[in-house]
């Protein structure tokens, strides 16, 4: 009995270990599983990449040809027309007076009022000494409207020929004459007016610039004219009428408010004169010849003792102008 209990014991014991080995054999393999390792197949290097081709830059597009222009076609040039009067303009220049005359004068036919038809033929004239043509000729330039380029010259050499022969009054007269009938002719009207200043006869020359201002009030040079003109006349009363309003408005104007000044002291308006110079000269003290014209004024109106000091000073703004030093001993002896 006792033997069967150990051998029952023995038995369990068995079991048991058996049981636990397989139990940790079987934990073993669920913690650690076998896995079948696959051996891997050699890698074969795949072939070396060849880099890509570079990319060539497309060629660079030439930019199509210029289209050339046609070729301009030349106008046929027209064949150059002489003028006949010129023709015989050159034959005359080559001729002797009488000859160049008569040539010059189927010119003058083919060419009425042409400059340079007339001036050669003047120039004939006077070449072959026919001193009555070359005066017939000219009167016929200055009487016309045209020969613009030619009568400034023709004028001079007319009034010039006169002079020498006497015959100036003479020939400013017929001129006259032949501006009464063509009274819209500025042109001889302006060269009588030259006519007569050579003569001297500033009424008439005054006379002539109040026609013509009555058709051009606003030109300044003609009214610079007539206003020199009635001062040489000594029409001072005119030229302050002219000249006052637009100086008192413009005191700026240094020409025309000298031209004032004068006229004042022309007509013996001492306060005006004085009153002007005086702001004259304060405005410019270092001009000698605005001191010295000041300086004269107070001569004039026999203030001699501030006349000395004034040409005094205009001598020593011009050590070289020995005039202002006479003026001032002059000034200083008449004290």
């Amino acid at each position: 009995m006792q033997r069967k209990f150990v051998l029952l014991i023995m038995a369990f014991c068995f079991c048991l270990c058996f049981s636990n080995s397989a139990f940790a054999a079987k934990k073993k393999a669920v913690t650690n599983p076998v896995v079948e390792v696959v051996p891997v197949a050699e890698v074969v290097p795949a072939a070396e990449t060849q880099p890509a081709a570079e990319t060539q830059p497309a060629a660079e597009t030439q930019p199509a040809a210029e289209t050339q222009p046609a070729a301009e076609v030349a106008p046929v040039a027209a064949p150059v027309v002489v003028p006949e009067y010129e023709k015989l303009l050159g034959q005359a220049s080559s001729e002797e007076p009488t000859q160049a005359i008569a040539t010059l004068e189927r010119a003058k036919k083919l060419a009425p009022e042409n400059s340079k038809v007339m001036g050669q033929l003047i120039g004939a004239h006077k070449a072959k000494g026919d001193a009555t043509a070359v005066k017939q000729l000219s009167k016929e330039v200055l009487t016309s409207n045209g020969y613009g380029e030619i009568r400034d010259s023709v004028m001079r050499q007319y009034y010039e020929s006169a002079a020498q022969d006497g015959s100036l009054d003479t020939a400013v007269s017929e001129l006259e004459q032949a501006k009464l009938k063509n009274p819209n002719n500025t042109a001889l009207a302006g060269t009588v007016i030259e006519g007569n200043v050579r003569l001297r006869k500033w009424d008439k020359v005054s006379g002539g610039y109040e026609e013509l201002l009555k058709k051009a009030p606003d030109d300044y040079v003609l009214n610079t004219r007539l206003i020199d003109v009635y001062m040489i006349e000594g029409n001072y009363a005119e030229v302050i009428k002219r000249l006052e309003p637009g100086v008192q408005a413009n005191p700026g104007d240094v020409g025309h408010s000298d031209i004032l000044a004068r006229a004042y002291v022309g007509a013996g308006m001492q306060p005006e004169a004085l009153s002007l110079y005086e702001k004259k000269v304060a405005s410019d003290p270092n001009s000698p010849g605005l001191v010295g014209r000041y300086a004269q004024a107070l001569m004039e109106f026999g203030k001699y003792a501030e006349a000395q000091q004034q040409w005094e000073k205009a001598y020593q703004l011009d050590p070289s102008n020995s005039f202002f030093k006479t003026k001032a001993d002059e000034a200083k002896a008449k004290k």
